[in-house]
């Protein structure tokens, strides 16, 4: 078959696809109905959107030379009129805008809406159902797509944060039509680790990409869940009915690992706050204690003879016991502060500045020994600035 045709260029295949849509009179001007989803404007000042409907989805773009036009705004209803065209750079299928006439609230927005307001009147979003996300979690669940900059952002995150927790990642599909069966059946498993807190992500998209995290079964799986849920669904403007239903929204996934983590400088500020607060305590109770005994003491200072001596020797053994307690309390405040030091310098980016890296497989795994890898294989070095990709060409055994 291949061997009878003489091959063309994508772009000359592209050209021809151009030539028989943008030459077809029927496609000169076409009237369509839909919705308006994922509405950009561009530096230049060209709008551009899909046009969906439940089942399909067309891209659009309006120049911006189209000012009579008024562009209206998402989850909107409309009929467009314009010319089918190819954009030859990417092969896309699009429509040039020459008129819009506004309907009404498109279907996503409609259903979006009633379904709000449904869950809404059952007490789905009360405040009062919310728990309280736990500050140091030993162990953090993820719900997102294995793949992509998501859990790579959260990952890192972490480990630059708070490198301790065990990490559950419970991989499912963000995107699709069953995407939200996904989900829940990720969300599911996760629940059988018994993890601390739980993130449910994605990255940002169009309506139709965050419609899954719209769908009632899935809403009402996050309600159901009995573990603290952070929902980090698409860019920080997008809401979802998940983002109401979850215990917290976090505006992106790296915002919802930073909320379950709490950094070294944090957890040593915190210890040395709690330390001061000791001695502070320390101290209102020494004066506490130094002011009741002079009273008692006046009280009694006719009655026994000697008293006053008792006294000074009593008050003395108190300050001892008080300083006594004061020095400990500073003297573990300084190991913290050199643990906290010591810590900082054990750090992977410490290391790094010190001229050390880490390797890597192919599946992020870290490299240990030779045992590892083999001739041919790519890994990633990790430095203080960056990754470099290579390729194992020799592998040599240690000198014993």
């Amino acid at each position: 078959m291949i061997q009878n045709k003489l091959p063309i260029s994508v772009s000359e295949f592209i050209s021809k696809i151009q030539f028989v849509i943008e030459y077809n009179p029927e496609f000169e001007n076409i009237v369509i109905k839909g919705e308006i989803s994922n509405l950009r404007i561009s530096n230049s000042g060209h709008k551009y959107f899909n046009l969906i409907d439940e089942f399909s989805s067309i891209k659009c773009v309006l120049f911006r030379g189209n000012k009579d036009i008024d562009m209206p705004e998402e989850n909107v209803e409309v009929i467009i009129a314009g010319q089918v065209s190819i954009y030859k750079q990417r092969g896309d299928l699009q429509i040039i805008i020459k008129s819009v006439k506004k309907l009404g609230q498109g279907f996503f927005g409609e259903e979006y809406e009633k379904l709000f307001i449904k869950l809404e009147s059952e007490g789905l979003f009360s405040d009062d159902r919310k728990r309280t996300i736990p500050k140091i979690p030993q162990t953090i669940g993820i719900v997102t797509s294995p793949s992509g900059s998501v859990i790579h952002d959260i990952i890192t995150t972490l480990e630059r944060r708070y490198n301790l927790a065990e990490l559950i990642i419970s991989p499912c599909n963000v995107q699709g039509h069953d995407a939200h069966l996904s989900v829940s059946n990720a969300l599911e498993k996760i629940i059988q680790y018994s993890p601390e807190v739980i993130i449910l992500a994605r990255g940002g998209g169009s309506t139709e990409d965050l419609s899954p995290f719209n769908n009632e079964s899935l809403v009402r799986s996050i309600y159901a869940c009995k573990i603290p849920v952070i929902s980090a669904i698409g860019h920080e403007t997008d809401y979802t009915i998940s983002d109401y239903v979850s215990d917290l929204r976090a505006p992106t996934p790296s915002s919802a690992a930073e909320l379950v983590s709490i950094s070294q400088q944090e957890l040593f500020d915190d210890l040395l706050s709690s330390i001061n607060k000791s001695l502070s305590m320390i101290n209102n109770q020494k004066e506490k204690y130094n002011n009741e005994l002079n009273i008692t003491f006046d009280r009694f200072t006719d009655l026994i003879p000697n008293i006053s001596e008792k006294k000074v020797e009593l008050i003395a053994n108190s300050e001892k016991i008080f300083n006594n307690i004061k020095q400990i309390t500073e003297i573990n405040a300084l190991k913290l502060e050199n643990i906290n030091n010591q810590l900082i310098q054990m750090s992977p980016n410490k290391i790094f500045e010190r001229g050390f890296a880490t390797l890597q497989d192919k599946t992020g795994k870290q490299i240990t020994s030779i045992s590892n890898i083999k001739i041919g294989d790519k890994i990633t070095t990790k430095i203080i600035d960056g990754k470099i990709g290579s390729i194992i060409e020799n592998i040599n055994n240690k000198e014993k």
